[in-house]
């Protein structure tokens, strides 16, 4: 049950509707990384990814590395910690990095660009996703958020060739999952774990089945989105 519910966490199941709080956006993270995954191929790094929940992902790879700061040390199961400060790698040592839903939590971002631009190999490529319509999470570790043009600007200021991008969950969507991030909010906070699924079920999931229901019948807000992904060439 474990297992079932840490893989449902990042790529929620149609069943997950019925109680996952952000199913919505997770399968559209999800789909945005499949859907580039090819592009990522050898040596891959997986820069803040934890206990790699996206590994299955890329097919093409020869070493695939997860490292994560070290105050994240005792939440998650990662290859390699760091200082937060230099990447312990050397220069052009990776073909491809993944950094899925970090930027937010790095507090000096541009010092890490420099140090993901220096391990990257020539011609290497990078997968990044950032929220942009999302709530406060891992206080006191949330330091942005980042516009579609945002994003795209801070690559090319980093050197970075942009080769695809893509505003994530800009629908109806966005607006129940906005809904959803307050019951969280307001609901979730002090409860039991199993008080939390059972919230869930009976509060987010409803919110997720309307949520299906209404964006049937109504356009895209094209100014009102979830995140951003993009992928980068060096």
């Amino acid at each position: 049950m474990k297992k079932f519910i840490e893989k449902e966490k990042f790529n929620p199941s149609f069943l997950s509707i019925f109680y996952h709080p952000f199913f919505f956006v997770r399968r559209e993270i999800f789909s945005f990384l499949k859907n580039n995954s090819f592009l990522l191929s050898g040596n891959i790094l997986d820069f803040g990814g934890g206990s790699k929940p996206y590994q299955n992902l890329f097919k093409n790879y020869q070493n695939y590395f997860s490292i994560e700061v070290l105050n994240n040390k005792e939440n998650l199961k990662s290859d390699i910690y760091y200082d937060g400060s230099k990447l312990p790698f050397a220069d052009n040592a990776f073909d491809s990095i993944l950094c899925t839903e970090v930027f937010e939590h790095v507090e000096k971002l541009d010092d890490v660009l420099d140090e993901l631009y220096r391990v990257l190999k020539p011609g290497g490529r990078m997968i990044v996703t950032t929220p942009f319509m999302c709530m406060e999470h891992e206080m006191p570790y949330d330091f942005r958020r980042l516009s579609f043009n945002g994003l795209s600007n801070l690559m090319k200021k980093s050197n970075f060739k942009i080769l695809a991008s893509q505003k994530l969950l800009n629908n109806f969507h966005v607006f129940f999952q906005t809904l959803n991030f307050y019951i969280c909010q307001v609901f979730l906070k002090k409860k039991t774990k199993y008080l939390k699924y059972i919230i869930y079920f009976f509060l987010a999931g409803p919110v997720n089945i309307l949520s299906l229901i209404f964006n049937f019948f109504l356009p895209k807000a094209d100014e009102m989105y979830f995140g951003t992904g993009v992928v980068v060439e060096k």
